[in-house]
């Protein structure tokens, strides 16, 4: 008698573009570019690779963009990971496998998610839609959690399309050319970087199943999405309700986004947008006749408030003239029971109060400003870049544009940027309006000692 022997059934097998970047070896890959070129579940199969899997002492973490798509994800993962018999549990997931590895989860919507897994050690790292990370910055504080154990070397895959607000960083840090037809390697810092393109072609499985997926993308209203969803193009993409589009566009065809020196002739006037870390932004301007000149820009981090700030102001080689920050700077503190106005101050800055102005009149009035705007290109390219992204809200579940601008990492460098255009005009270079501060009493005879035209 004859036995027939059954094939052993396949539970998940990589399509050819997939099976490059499971076998690519880099400290960071990126996959990606269009949609629907199979890169979920590449990411999820790459977390499970054997050598790690078998550790014992092997963790991984997984980010995505919010918990609606990290449960997409785990639903998917669950699937892939059936021939594992992992065990899916806790909230955020926690997903354990036999030898006593694990992966960790979570998203970017969590507070603090740049923050919370400091002091952790993952030797592998999943980043699902890189670029909504808005900068790179962000994406190396997590990256300071990706460390090796015995036997494993940390690594990183991250997958994306080809739009967002961190495109241009990505686009950057991979040197990813326009369009891409091969993958792409690049050297940095010690670090092999890999970029794989994919688009819908390399997934015939999803072509076969749902034949008309593609229309639907070629469809599409914005020919610049169609580029980048589609065909997985890298020229950009118009951020929808951006503010300043036209007029960023134009301040770089004017060739008015170029290295500005410091003119020693002009007083350096700081507009504030105060907050904590990230939240607190200064401009410095300098105004001549018919141009206003962005010449620097600074933000806090972690939890730099007005102390930090106003060293920043010391060590810079400026001479000063006003310093403006809005109507809250008054604003009672709970706990200290002072004012921030106090508190720079005491440490020698004098402030002007900005005029109160509604949002939308300001947004007017920078709109104006930027006609004869200069923008230095070393100091302030990521304000520039956080400006173009500065945009109006929309409503989605309602379909209305909400007429307030977005409250993301844009915000404050739009805001700081709102303030400057309404107090321009108090832009002087007449020194003696000048307070006689200890602030500038030490900036002025510091520049002094260095250089004796101050003299």
């Amino acid at each position: 008698m004859t036995v027939k022997k059954t094939q052993p059934k396949v539970h998940w097998k990589p399509q050819a573009k997939q099976e490059i970047a499971l076998i690519t070896e880099a400290d960071e890959i990126l996959f990606g570019g269009g949609r629907g070129g199979g890169k979920t579940d590449t990411g999820i199969v790459w977390m499970t690779e054997p050598e790690y899997l078998q550790h014992p002492r092997y963790r991984g973490l997984v980010i995505r963009r919010n918990a609606d798509d990290l449960r997409d994800w785990i639903d998917r993962a669950q699937f892939i990971y059936q021939p594992f018999r992992a065990f899916f549990s806790g909230q955020p997931t926690e997903i354990k496998f036999l030898k006593g590895s694990k992966l960790r989860t979570g998203h970017l919507k969590d507070e603090n998610a740049y923050s919370k897994y400091q002091g952790h050690e993952y030797q592998k790292m999943l980043f699902e839609e890189l670029t909504h990370i808005p900068r790179e910055d962000d994406y190396e504080k997590l990256l300071a959690s990706n460390r090796s154990t015995i036997g494993l070397k940390p690594k990183v895959f991250a997958t994306t399309n080809a739009d967002g607000p961190g495109f241009k960083w990505v686009k950057n840090r991979w040197n990813i050319p326009d369009f891409p037809k091969e993958p792409v390697v690049t050297y940095s810092k010690g670090k092999k970087l890999v970029f794989i393109p994919s688009i819908l072609e390399d997934n015939p499985i999803l072509m076969n199943a749902d034949p008309k997926y593609a229309q639907r993308l070629e469809g599409m209203s914005d020919p610049e999405m169609v580029q980048a969803w589609r065909f997985g193009c890298w020229s950009g993409v118009s951020v929808t309700g951006a503010y300043f589009a036209n007029q960023v566009e134009q301040l770089k065809k004017t060739g008015r986004y170029k290295v500005i020196p410091y003119d020693e002739a002009l007083a350096v006037h700081t507009v504030w947008d105060l907050g904590i870390g990230n939240n607190l932004a200064i401009g410095f301007y300098q105004k001549t006749i018919g141009e206003l000149r962005k010449i620097d820009y600074w933000e806090g981090s972690e939890k730099e408030g007005i102390p930090q700030a106003v060293k920043v102001l010391q060590d810079k080689p400026y001479l000063f003239g006003k310093h403006f920050a809005p109507h809250d700077i008054k604003a009672t503190e709970i706990g200290s029971g002072k004012t921030r106005w106090d508190m720079a101050q005491a440490l020698g800055i004098e402030f002007e109060e900005i005029p109160r102005l509604s949002v939308e009149a300001g947004i007017e009035k920078a709109r104006q400003v930027f006609s004869h705007l200069w923008v230095d290109s070393n100091n302030c390219s990521s304000w520039l870049d956080a400006i173009q992204q500065y945009r109006q809200g929309f409503n989605e579940k309602l379909g209305f544009w909400t007429g307030k601008p977005v409250h993301d990492w844009t915000s404050h460098k739009g805001d700081e940027f709102r303030y400057a255009s309404i107090v321009e005009d108090q832009m002087t270079n007449d020194f003696t309006e000048r307070s006689e501060s200890e602030f500038y009493r030490k900036q002025y005879n510091r520049l002094k000692n260095q250089d004796n035209r101050y003299a």
